[in-house]
């Protein structure tokens, strides 16, 4: 649990409180303390005891939870969750982005990541913590004074063999291009049968696109989805070149889809190296398709609320 103070930038926090359940002593166990190394400074001490190497067959869910006063039940969810991902997955973003810096100061054993992709299993070992801060250099620069719950789900989802699939309707696509003489896009929202909403279109990359090419991605959050009722969520991928975009999000959560809507896609082996080449790449009824890994089944009735929340991507 922690207590933010707003400031811009960056916003500092302040850890307040750990609790954690370990249903498996066996395979993993923890002790975790907060530590005052300094004054006003948080740190956290203590160890990981990961018994047994750990494969893609353990998965990693992140959630995280507001309360303006900190009290009770006054908790609620926030639009920034980082679905169930699978051990490669989560040490390939969110371990690497977020956490491999600050372990590298103050850790002992833990898990060095290169530039190579990092492929599971996790081999056992014993991590050590000894006053780690973490900072806030990498993460959002928007984020509401009060106190914030952060839950993380480890577990070994073997059984579960099915995972169900949340829907969202694309409204509107927009987009702002600056150099036409380099790429030209025309996108289209249409709708092949009721209830689902696709992307036709093209983008024309006229030239070869190399690593002095960024990407950056952020949600913004409304729950009208009127005019400028919309306001950064902690959901914010940080400005990524060309070869960083390629081999994580487009080859994770775009390229399944796109090979088989699209064409003129790209198509690489292993580790993409730029540049892109010139082509025009063509999209037949794009079906955007985001996996939700929650077992109930309350998605249907979410249409209904009166909370419905809308969010879109920038």
């Amino acid at each position: 649990m922690a207590k933010m103070q707003a400031e811009k930038p960056p916003w500092k926090f302040d850890v307040l409180n750990i609790t954690y359940e370990n249903h498996s002593p066996d395979k993993f166990d923890l002790e975790v303390k907060i530590t005052h190394p300094s004054r006003g400074v948080t740190a956290l001490s203590g160890w990981i005891d990961i018994k047994e190497d750990v494969t893609d067959d353990s998965f990693i869910e992140i959630q995280l939870f507001y309360s303006k006063t900190g009290t009770g039940n006054s908790y609620s969810p926030t639009p920034f969750r980082m679905q169930k991902m699978n051990t490669s997955q989560f040490i390939n973003w969110p371990y690497k982005e977020y956490l491999l810096d600050t372990l590298k100061d103050c850790a002992e054993n833990y898990i060095d990541v290169d530039d190579e992709p990092f492929v599971a299993p996790i081999t056992k070992r014993r991590v050590s913590l000894n006053e780690c801060v973490f900072g806030t250099e990498k993460m959002p620069t928007m984020m509401k004074n009060g106190f914030y719950k952060m839950e993380i789900h480890v577990s070994n989802d073997l059984l579960q063999a099915a995972k169900p699939v949340w829907k969202f309707d694309i409204l509107d696509v927009r987009y702002n291009i600056q150099t036409p003489d380099k790429i030209a896009i025309e996108i289209r929202i249409t709708q092949p049968a009721r209830g689902v909403y696709t992307v036709n279109g093209y983008f024309d990359i006229k030239e070869d696109v190399t690593d002095e090419t960024f990407f950056e991605i952020g949600i913004l959050y409304s729950k009208t989805g009127t005019g400028n009722s919309y306001s950064p969520t902690p959901f914010h991928l940080r400005k990524m070149n060309l070869s960083e975009f390629i081999n994580w999000p487009y080859k994770e959560y775009l390229s399944g889809t796109v090979d088989q809507c699209g064409e003129n896609a790209v198509e690489f082996e292993g580790k993409f190296v730029p540049p892109l080449t010139k082509r025009r790449l063509i999209l037949s009824e794009y079906l955007f398709i985001l996996i939700d890994d929650d077992d109930d089944d309350d998605d249907d009735d979410d249409d209904d609320d009166d909370d419905e929340a809308k969010n879109k991507v920038l």
